[in-house]
């Protein structure tokens, strides 16, 4: 089931969904696990048969034979052993990683790989403290765990862009880069046409305020005509001026 991205749009990482996105992870893991399990597991118990029969050496062809033998099946069954616990142990690391990175991803509400280096860092620390690994492994622990996830979200970013996904910090780059600077000088005419446009608002300003105040004045008259009907020229006059300040 598909989920709505912060951008509007709907995807998934890899443009698989994630309960099935982390069993394939799983399988990869697992798979790795046995193929890396095999090898080191059987090179391991060759080491630890050659060892242990260091002092009693073969002397006959057919000693020889034996021997070998003994050793090929010590080596099959310590490598067979040494891949079924690397397989659980790199399936779980990666299942992990998935489900980190996921959870992240829904918490902040978009993908990128800030997510996938979380989930990285996250499960190398998580190893390192149920190992009880010293400070210096942790620490080149951690190490690889951020290069892994730095690697792997870029991957991811790289093929959603080339899908025409939207990622916010391209965005985000894109729209700084585009946007013109705050120090760019403005062109003659637009800064003319600007000049010209403040004029004529004052000036419509202006006659708009003369409007209203002789507007004012005209009713001001009109109402004291009405107020004082009968009296003459002179005596409406003397009460103007009375009014104004002018007598006192």
């Amino acid at each position: 089931m598909k989920r709505r991205a912060s951008d509007g749009s709907e995807w998934d990482r890899l443009s698989i969904p994630f309960p099935i996105r982390v069993m394939v992870y799983t399988g990869i893991g697992s798979l790795t696990g046995v193929m890396l399990g095999m090898s080191r597991g059987g090179k391991m118990a060759g080491l630890r048969f050659r060892a242990e029969n260091a002092h009693r050496q073969p002397s006959t062809t057919t000693g020889w034979y034996l021997y070998h033998k003994s050793k090929n099946y010590n080596v099959l069954y310590g490598g067979i052993g040494e891949a079924f616990r690397m397989a659980a142990r790199l399936g779980v690391m990666i299942a992990s990683f998935t489900v980190v990175e996921e959870a992240v991803d829904r918490l902040r509400g978009h993908k990128d790989f800030l997510s996938t280096v979380v989930a990285g860092l996250g499960t190398s620390g998580a190893f390192s403290a149920i190992k009880r690994f010293p400070l210096h492994t942790a620490t080149r622990t951690a190490k690889m765990g951020l290069v892994g996830g730095l690697s792997v979200g870029l991957l991811q970013d790289a093929l959603s862009l080339a899908k025409g996904r939207k990622i916010r910090y391209v965005e985000f780059i894109k729209h700084r880069v585009s946007s013109p600077s705050p120090l760019e000088p403005v062109s003659q005419s637009k800064t003319s046409s600007h000049f010209l446009e403040d004029d004529n608002i004052s000036v419509d300003e202006n006659i708009s305020e003369d409007d209203t105040h002789l507007r004012d004045q005209q009713q001001q008259q009109q109402q004291q005509q009405q107020h004082f009907p009968r009296l003459t020229a002179s005596s409406r006059a003397l009460i103007y001026r009375r009014r104004d300040g002018l007598l006192v």
